[in-house]
This record gives structure tokens, C-alpha cells and sequence, in this order.
């Protein structure tokens, strides 16, 4: 266990046995995508092992770089690169991001780009950690439904805007997953999951599209499973099932069909109800 003193200067801690450790413990790899950022990734010592163990487990995401230093390539995490103010184009990259940065020929990058043929996308210029805003809002609402950080030294939050815990909350003692999940009520339009957002390769754009659609339609159909329910067990429904035992049997039959429609591939967007 590192010093508490180490971890809250902010010293890099973490080593790839600690991370895959706690990921095997908690983070499902069909469920959460990782993105690996920095400071600079390709600086961490582990990082050519790392990603092939990452992909052995099933993990996909991307690697946000500045593209100085080369980074296993990988279909899993492809190289989200950031072609920063002021510097030459990129040495090692997949896509490109270019920043909106007012101070910088952004327009230009992207016609360079454009020309090339090299993808890209774009990011509002993000002032907050210099104590201001945004340049303009965000143009979307996230469809993620949760986040979670972890930083440097193995501290986890549940949003990276957040001051981590100084004690406890961490890696090494396999502190629990406890992510952030009301982005949709509380932050609908968070600039780092939009961006995360922008770089997800189209089938797991798709399965994002297809779990928000889900999370929306989830309030609608159980309300409607539940009144289903309800009317089968009323008091003169449960009395008449004591007395009729045929009716008794239809009963069950009709509670154990509706219990059923939650397991149906369409649920629950697209739910079959039984008669």
C-alpha cells in the first residue's frame, strides 16, 4: 500500500498489476468503455503490456495522446490524438482531435485534415481549469449513463471534475466501483463524456444508442407491467382464485407470462404482451 503522503502529491502510483486487479474485480468490459488520458499515456512505463492485456480481457476505449511517443496500436484503443496549439502534425495518431481554440488556426487543422483524408473531430476549448468556461455550450445530451475516474495515484471519483478523497477510495485496497450514474438528470451535457462520446467506434456507438434507448423506455414499460399485474391481483382477483380453481390456474399462467416479458430480447423497447 503506497504512502498517503505520495498520493496526495499526486505522484503516478499506479502499476499495471494493481489497475488489471481492480478492473477484474469490478469493471465488466461489456458494459464500460476506458479511456486512458493523461498528462501523457505514452509516458506511463507499462504502456506497451498494458494494452494487449487490456484487449486479452475484452476491453475496448481509446488512448487520448499528444502523439510524441509511440503507443501499441490496437483496433480496441485506437489513438485519439490532439494536434495542441503551436506544435508540428502529429507523429502517431489514429484520429485526430482539434480544439477549438481561439488562439489557434483550429479552421486551418481541420482543412489540413479534411484534404489528407486523416479523420478528426473537433472539441470545444474547456477553460475551466484555468477558473473560467466553456467557449460555447455543448452542442448534445450525453447518452452515457454513468462515469468514473481514476486518477494517477489510484484515487477514484466519480467525476473527474471532482477533488478525490484523500484517504481511502483507491486501487490498492480494491476500493469498490462506485461510479457516478445520474448523468442523465444531473449532468446531461458533460464535455468530457460528449467528447468520449464523439470517439467510439461505430458498433459501440450503436450499443450505446440502443442502452439509451433502453433506459428511456424502461419507466413506460415496467409501469405497464406493474397495472398488468395489478389487475390479476386485486382483492376479488386472489379471492376468486381461492374458490375457482380453474381460474386460479389461468391466473398463474397470465402472472408467470408477464413476470416473463422482462426477459424477452426486446425488452424493453419493443415488448411483445400477452394476451
Amino acid at each position: 500500500m503506497p504512502q498517503d503522503g505520495a498520493q496526495e502529491q499526486g505522484i503516478n502510483l499506479i502499476t499495471n498489476k494493481t489497475l488489471l486487479k481492480w478492473l477484474d474485480a469490478y469493471i465488466d468490459p461489456g458494459e464500460w468503455v476506458i479511456e486512458l488520458t493523461g498528462g501523457e499515456p505514452g509516458l506511463y512505463p507499462e504502456i506497451q503490456t498494458l494494452i494487449p492485456e487490456l484487449c486479452a480481457r475484452g476491453y475496448r476505449g481509446f488512448i487520448k495522446t499528444n502523439g510524441s511517443l509511440p503507443i501499441p496500436k490496437s483496433k480496441n484503443f485506437p489513438l485519439i490524438t490532439a494536434w495542441h496549439e503551436g506544435e508540428d502534425f502529429p507523429k502517431y495518431y489514429d484520429q485526430i482531435l482539434i480544439i477549438e481554440n481561439p488562439k489557434d488556426d483550429w479552421e486551418g487543422k481541420i482543412r489540413y485534415c479534411v484534404e489528407k483524408g486523416i479523420p478528426y473531430h473537433t472539441t470545444i476549448f474547456d477553460q475551466r481549469y484555468e477558473g473560467k468556461g466553456l467557449a460555447r455550450p455543448v452542442d448534445s445530451d450525453n447518452k452515457m449513463l454513468g462515469v468514473m475516474h481514476v486518477n494517477s495515484s489510484g484515487k477514484i471519483t466519480g467525476c473527474l471534475m471532482k477533488t478525490p478523497a484523500k484517504m481511502g477510495h483507491d486501487l490498492f485496497d480494491l476500493w469498490p466501483a462506485i461510479p457516478f450514474d445520474e448523468l442523465p438528470e444531473a449532468c446531461p451535457r458533460c464535455k468530457p463524456v460528449n467528447d468520449a462520446e464523439k470517439f467510439l467506434t461505430p458498433d459501440l456507438r450503436e450499443k450505446l444508442e440502443r442502452d439509451y434507448e433502453a433506459y428511456k423506455k424502461e419507466p413506460e414499460a415496467m409501469k405497464e407491467l406493474n397495472r398488468r399485474l395489478m389487475e390479476l391481483n386485486t382483492i376479488e382477483a386472489s379471492a376468486r382464485a381461492v374458490v375457482d380453481r380453474s381460474y386460479s390456474m389461468r391466473r398463474i399462467e397470465k402472472i408467470a407470462a408477464l413476470v416473463a416479458v422482462k426477459g424477452q430480447p426486446g425488452w424493453p423497447v419493443a415488448v411483445v404482451w400477452p394476451e
